[in-house]
C-alpha cells in the first residue's frame, strides 16, 4: 500500500513540476515575440530613418531613387500624402 501512495505522490508532483515547466515556457516565449517584435520595430525605423536622409539629402540622384520607391511602395492616400506624393 506504501509504494501505491509513494507513486501517486510522485505523480502529483512531476505534474506539478510539469505544471510549472509549461508556465515557465509560455513566458519565455512570450519575451522572445515582445523583442522580436521590438528588434523589427527598431529594424523598420532604422530603414526608414535611411530613406528620409536620401530624401532630404543633397544628392539629388539618391533623392530621386527614394521618392522613386515610395511612389511605387505607398499605396494608401494618406501614407502618399506625408510624403507629399498625391
Amino acid at each position: 500500500m506504501k509504494s501505491w501512495e509513494d507513486a501517486t505522490t510522485r505523480i502529483i508532483e512531476l505534474e506539478r513540476r510539469r505544471d510549472q515547466l509549461e508556465a515557465r515556457l509560455a513566458r519565455t516565449k512570450a519575451v522572445a515575440a515582445i523583442n522580436d517584435k521590438k528588434r523589427e520595430n527598431r529594424r523598420r525605423f532604422l530603414a526608414g530613418s535611411v530613406l528620409l536622409s536620401l530624401l532630404d539629402g543633397n544628392d539629388e540622384t539618391w533623392s530621386i531613387v527614394a521618392g522613386v520607391l515610395l511612389d511605387r511602395t505607398l499605396k494608401r492616400p494618406s501614407e502618399r500624402g506625408l510624403f507629399g506624393l498625391d
